[in-house]
């Protein structure tokens, strides 16, 4: 990944979806955090745009960008398998300030203890 971002970039970008969801995986995989990365939180936001499943579960265990991780979060209430990704994402978790997350998910801290209060055990 030693490439310029742009170039980067327009790889991942011209690469089929599980050429994506490779990638992504490598990328979570890699010491460097969002400040170092070379994909950009626009990039994660068109590959969520391609509405691939795999792409999407990649996404989920490895974005960086809050964005992505709420959208991805509040895409489909029913669908716990990606929820349960975004929610033990460590690399979006040890890139925000003040440990944040998995707040910025909720808005607030009182959203997510409301949250974690009415799940049942066969949705955890």
């Amino acid at each position: 990944m030693s490439r310029p971002s742009k170039a980067e970039e327009a790889i991942l970008l011209a690469s089929d979806n599980a050429a994506a969801a490779d990638y992504l995986v490598k990328r979570g995989e890699a010491e460097t955090g969002r400040f170092w990365d070379s994909i950009s939180e626009e990039t994660e936001a068109a590959l969520l745009e391609r509405n691939d499943r795999l792409v999407n579960l990649r996404l989920a265990e490895y974005c960086l960008y809050p964005a992505t991780a709420h959208a991805l979060f509040h895409h489909d209430p029913t669908d716990w398998a990606l929820r349960s990704l975004v929610l033990s994402n460590q690399k979006i978790a040890q890139g925000l300030l003040l440990n944040s997350f998995p707040e910025c998910l909720f808005g607030s801290a009182e959203a997510l203890r409301a949250f974690l209060t009415c799940i049942t055990p066969d949705e955890a």
